[in-house]
């Protein structure tokens, strides 16, 4: 797996590239010839990291060693239960792995799995009776045995994703007559049609994970069946707490070295960042150290960074972010310019400008202007083409970040994608004609979500260059998976393969999309539909025209040959116009 974070250990094996802040800023010099004497950030944090590590488990173990005393006896007898269970699922999975992923399925095994506990059966029966008998014993709950669950989906599994080797193997064995010495459940079990797996993978996979028949068929529809597993472990659990260094006031290996003295294990983001922190530990509240408070970094998560990367704002540019709260994206758009130039950070709802507003004031921001629009009436405020970037963050369904609201799972529908499809299209159409195409330095916007759905994503990237003079662009970002140009029935323009999708089960990071547009030309085309209802406009005009003519109404104003007649008020002076 391409993992964006290092392991904690990794600090003390760096390869010795040089991570500068941005600007370029370094201390010391480096001539290539790795002296001792450079300190660049990955030699820094390699020695105080390593060191703090040593003492981190010596503490640790300490610890434990000091405080088992102290622990009540139900609390011992709890961590021991927790450890005998995480050991037992290790065991399954690891006597599941020795099996071989395209080892077919004994008859025994077969029979447990579409007649046990959760099973399909051998009729085709109501699948939604079976679903709510499981739903009676509870969705993960104290009736459901998740370890036999969750073994089932893994043969499943298997068995999808090595279904034509399986099924090759069961041709050769039919030609080569078997074997009939084996035990009545020990022999290989017959393939099943694929369709049967496929139902009983999404039955456990709902019981398993909770989610809503809507998002277990796009999970299942946009990942192959074992990448689907890793996706959802991994939503069950939280990314790591990273952090943004502000070069407007701070240098990444000082702010490291000031959060180390106060307890704190970090290591840098990785190579991709020259300002993130990953933090695995801390002996004080990340949010409340002297040096947040005084806007020397801010709590961001690491996938966020990746819009403004890819925007890469300039110096004395003119910049909008159409959905700026909380002001991570805004304030790191704001370091980039170096505070010149101007910076529109527009938010929609009123009760998030005091948050935002006090972000950018303790980040030392101070060539932003809050704005409070609808992102969609934005350019009548701002105006067409006068900006150089355009960064929109849109608002989406969250399917990326299902660890921090668990109730995506089970809350979202077609009928919700659609309606902020909608909007995210005139949101994007919105940022495009904000920015001015004959731009020097720019002519760039950056369209990104926090979400894996393509309705959201490519599609919406697919009705803007149908709409605007755009084309994709590279993002210019080292990692990624490449996003999708075909999707079920959905085809769209080979070109949004540039665009980066991210996984949390890949990445590490939030599940997230990135696309960069370059504007052609401020010239909005005229679409199909356009010239269709520009004709259709000028023919009923002139039929207008013609009716007025027969009917009498083509006399001139005032002479009125051939019209009404005049009417006069009994005022003097006062005339009606007809």
């Amino acid at each position: 797996r391409n993992l964006v974070f290092p392991p904690t250990s990794s600090s003390s094996s760096s390869d010795g590239g040089d991570l500068r802040d941005d600007f370029g800023d370094s201390d010391g010099s480096d001539d290539g010839s790795g002296s001792e004497s450079s300190l660049d950030d990955d030699k820094f944090f390699g020695e105080a990291s390593s060191g703090d590590e040593e003492e981190g488990s010596a503490g640790e173990d300490g610890g434990s060693d000091s405080g088992s005393g102290e622990l009540l006896e139900i609390e011992k007898r709890a961590i021991r239960d927790a450890k005998r269970a995480k050991e037992d699922a290790e065991a399954a999975e690891a006597e599941l792995g020795e099996r071989g992923g395209d080892q077919a399925l004994t008859t025994r095994e077969e029979e447990e799995l579409f007649d046990g506990e959760g099973g399909e059966g051998e009729d085709d029966g109501d699948e939604d009776d079976d679903l709510d008998s499981d739903d009676d014993e509870g969705t993960g709950a104290a009736g459901v045995d998740v370890f036999k669950v969750k073994r089932r989906l893994q043969q499943v599994v298997g068995v999808l994703s090595n279904f034509k080797q399986l099924k090759k193997k069961e041709r050769e064995r039919e030609e080569g007559g078997g074997s009939d010495d084996e035990d009545e459940g020990e022999r290989v079990a017959k393939l099943r049609p694929r369709s049967d797996y496929v139902r009983q993978m999404t039955k456990d996979f709902k019981v398993l994970y909770g989610y809503n028949d809507f998002m277990t068929d796009q999970v299942l529809s946009i990942f192959t069946p074992a990448e689907a597993l890793a996706f959802a472990d991994a939503s069950e659990g939280s990314r790591p707490t990273t952090l943004r260094t502000n070069p407007l006031k701070t240098k990444r290996r000082d702010l490291a070295a000031a959060l180390i003295g106060r307890g704190v294990n970090l290591d840098p983001i990785g190579d991709w960042s020259k300002v993130g922190l990953v933090v695995y530990e801390s002996k004080v509240p990340i949010g409340a150290t002297p040096e947040y408070l005084a806007g020397h970094y801010t709590k961001q998560g690491a996938s966020s960074l990746l819009p403004v990367m890819a925007l890469a704002p300039q110096p004395n540019e003119t910049v909008v972010d159409l959905a700026a709260s909380p002001g991570g994206k805004t304030t790191h758009i704001g370091a980039l310019m170096n505070n010149t130039g101007l910076l529109y950070a527009n938010e929609l709802k009123k009760e998030r400008l005091a948050s935002l507003s006090a972000n950018i004031q303790r980040m030392g921001v101070t060539n932003a202007i809050v704005c409070n629009y609808d992102g969609r009436d934005l350019p009548k405020a701002i105006g067409n083409f006068q900006c150089d970037r355009a960064l929109l963050d849109a608002p989406c369904s969250g399917t990326g970040v299902i660890w921090k609201d668990p109730g995506v799972k089970t809350s979202r529908s077609a009928e919700d994608i659609w309606k902020t499809v909608k909007i995210q299209k005139e949101l994007l159409l919105s940022a495009i004609d904000m920015v001015d195409a004959d731009s020097k330095t720019g002519g760039y916007v950056v369209y990104s979500t926090c979400s894996i759905l393509v309705e959201e994503n490519e599609l919406v990237v697919d009705y803007a260059l149908r709409r605007r003079n755009v084309k994709v662009v590279s993002t210019g970002l080292d990692f990624g998976q490449d996003a999708f140009t075909k999707f079920r029935q959905h085809r769209v323009h080979p070109s949004i393969s540039k665009a980066k999708r991210y996984y949390p089960h890949v990445h590490n990071i939030d599940g997230f999309f990135v696309c960069k547009l370059k504007k052609l030309s401020n010239e909005i085309p005229k679409t199909e539909e356009a010239k269709v209802a520009i004709e259709a406009a000028k023919k009923k005009k002139e039929e207008l025209r013609e009716k007025k003519l027969e009917n009498g109404g083509g006399g001139r104003r005032f002479g009125n040959k051939g019209g009404k007649k005049k009417k006069f008020h009994k005022a003097r002076g006062a005339r009606d116009t007809y």
